[in-house]
């Protein structure tokens, strides 16, 4: 009797080889076909330079794909958007993909691919922002300073914040020490 198979055709497939490495020459060959004047060629290099195809990074060729979003051809573009929104692995955040994605949703004639740029854009742009705002936050809640005397210096009249690491003893009664900025950057404290 033969053996029962332990997975279903779906999951053997999933647990397959997955996509074809591109290996040495591949990979300069599908770099010069991005800059071909062919747009068959563009377009058969723009679905290869996928990173599940490259495997590692390698700036030449995210270079060939983001030329790809900005061809005259639109299945060249398509098919470098197709390949960006994959994303296997690749690089979201990269300098160089924000300035493109605000001209890209600038000069776009397809209304698909520009309302990719745009919510690119938006998202980094919000980002950007929730970044800005913890900072802010965070710079607000750091030090809580009030009117006192520093305990360095000695000047009564200065915006102080307590040292938590140092305390100092009146007579019986110990007390966490005071510092103003100036004191803290002179003395390092």
């Amino acid at each position: 009797m033969p053996r029962k198979p332990i997975k279903n055709g779906l999951q053997r497939r999933q647990f397959g080889r997955g996509e074809r490495r591109l290996r040495g020459n591949e990979l300069t060959s599908y770099l010069a076909m991005a800059n071909s004047e062919d747009p068959k060629e563009r377009l058969e290099a723009m679905k290869n330079l996928c990173p599940c195809h490259v495997r590692k990074r390698v700036d030449a060729a995210w270079d060939a794909l983001y030329s790809g979003l900005q061809d005259i051809d639109l299945k060249v573009r398509q098919a470098a958007w197709h390949t960006l929104e994959e994303n296997h692995g690749g690089r979201p955040n990269a300098p160089k993909r924000y300035p493109l994605m605000v001209e890209i949703s600038k000069t776009e004639v397809n209304p698909k691919l520009r309302q990719n740029a745009k919510s690119i854009v938006r998202n980094a742009q919000s980002q950007k922002q929730n970044i800005e705002d913890k900072k802010h936050d965070l710079l607000g809640k750091r030090s809580n300073y009030f009117q006192g005397k520093c305990d360095w210096c000695g000047d009564s009249s200065t915006e102080v914040d307590y040292l938590y690491d140092s305390e100092i003893q009146i007579g019986t009664t110990v007390r966490l020490a005071q510092a103003c900025d100036t004191c803290r950057s002179e003395y390092g404290l």
